[in-house]
């Protein structure tokens, strides 16, 4: 495929990360990795090497992640619904969700105070 045309499409991609705008320079800077021959490389073996039996194998783990857990998570991510975040936290013991308004799945990148809000409350609740 045209290096040109491979690009529009995993911009096209990237934009959906966000729920909003990305932060100027912060597009490019992840578009970057992607462009030209090499990174169309990069990029078709990262998608070929998605396999959900990867992370599937891992579940029957997380019922033994030792509390506390904090995830916080987009309300508009348009890659992974938020209910899973719920069933993340119902499957790991002590953990709470922070639901991120207007944000997306790069959700430090939609609302980084917002997320650094969300840490800073968690690690020290005197915040």
């Amino acid at each position: 495929m045209p290096s040109h045309i491979f690009e529009r499409i995993v911009a096209a991609h990237l934009e959906t990360a966000v729920h909003g705008d990305f932060p100027e320079g912060a597009f490019e800077a992840y578009l970057d990795r992607w462009r030209g021959p090499e990174g169309q490389r990069r990029y078709v073996r990262k998608v070929g090497s998605f396999d959900e039996g990867h992370t599937r194998e891992l579940e029957p783990l997380l019922s033994t992640v030792e509390p506390p857990v904090r995830i916080a998570w987009g309300e508009q991510d348009a890659w992974l619904d938020p209910s899973l975040a719920q069933r993340l936290a119902e499957t790991i013991p002590g953990t709470d969700v922070t639901l991120i308004p207007e944000a997306g799945h790069f959700v430090m990148e939609d609302a980084p105070a917002e997320v650094t809000q969300a840490l800073l409350e968690f690690l020290d609740p005197s915040v």
